[in-house]
């Protein structure tokens, strides 16, 4: 009796963690990424021979990543790099192991429409549309509109050297991030002729803009020597860029911010 009992308790409890994975899609589904990270993560801990379980280290990495939550997400990358060298999605999973958080993703972003912030669009509109991309790299037409008038069309390429994002354009490339992405991190780079001085002012920041709340985002400080003033750009893990705004001392004004945005689906 008592085998029996044993018995049913690990086929109980297999069938369990054979579960997690359905779970875990269910609660992606629900915008319930933290407690859907957690299944999927249970998942493959618990039956790392299941046909299902290197995909499920994956998508439990990239969600504790889209996070914030790196210390979380590193783990299950590495393990998942280690055991698992046939998965499809290594390429992704290598990125997001030394990228993390990702507040430019490459390899996810479809579009992004930013508008003034005064009036969310009506007098002012950015339009950044994917138009290619490749590994480490992505292409975008950037379209921009003063209410309906077209006042500039350009193509700019985004490519990641190493652990540095560079935005190019016919006039020249400029560091627009340099991993890891942390607090007094400095960087020198150039803009239309002229030297930037960049850093990493703030972490951990909540911005709320017409595009939606967005939580653990980064502050970055672009600055010419010798102005008085300079512009922050605030950018969101797994989202990219959601606020911009130019400063001083003892100001802060909004100037363009996000009011939509579209990812591929994994």
């Amino acid at each position: 009796m008592r085998r029996y009992q044993i018995l049913l308790s690990c086929l109980l409890l297999a069938g369990c963690h054979g579960y997690k994975f359905k779970e875990g899609e269910t609660l992606e589904k629900q915008s319930r990424p933290l407690q859907a990270a957690a299944s999927y993560e249970s998942f493959a801990v618990n039956r790392p021979d299941d046909p299902n379980a290197a995909e499920a280290f994956y998508r439990a990495a990239r969600l504790y990543a889209g996070l914030g939550l790196c210390a979380r997400s590193a783990p299950l990358y590495e393990r998942l790099l280690r055991h698992y060298p046939d998965f499809g999605e290594r390429e992704k999973a290598e990125r997001g192991l030394f990228i993390c958080p990702d507040y430019f993703p490459l390899d996810r972003a479809k579009n992004w429409k930013y508008g003034d912030s005064e009036t969310g669009g009506r007098n002012a509109t950015q339009l950044y549309t994917v138009t290619g991309r490749g590994k480490g790299w992505m292409k975008a037409e950037v379209v921009v509109y003063a209410g309906e008038t077209l006042v500039q069309k350009e193509e700019r390429r985004y490519e990641l050297a190493e652990t540095d994002l560079y935005e190019k354009k016919t006039a020249g490339a400029t560091l627009l991030l340099s991993y890891p992405v942390e607090a007094g991190r400095k960087w020198v780079t150039e803009e239309a002729g002229s030297r930037l001085l960049m850093r990493v002012d703030r972490t951990g920041l909540k911005v709320t803009v017409r595009g939606g709340d967005f939580a653990n985002c980064v502050r970055l400080q672009r600055y010419i020597a010798g102005m008085t003033s300079w512009v922050y750009e605030y950018y969101a893990p797994g989202v990219g860029r959601v606020l911009t705004s130019v400063a001083g001392e003892d100001f802060e004004n909004r100037v363009t911010e996000l009011v939509s945005y579209e990812q591929e689906k994994d």
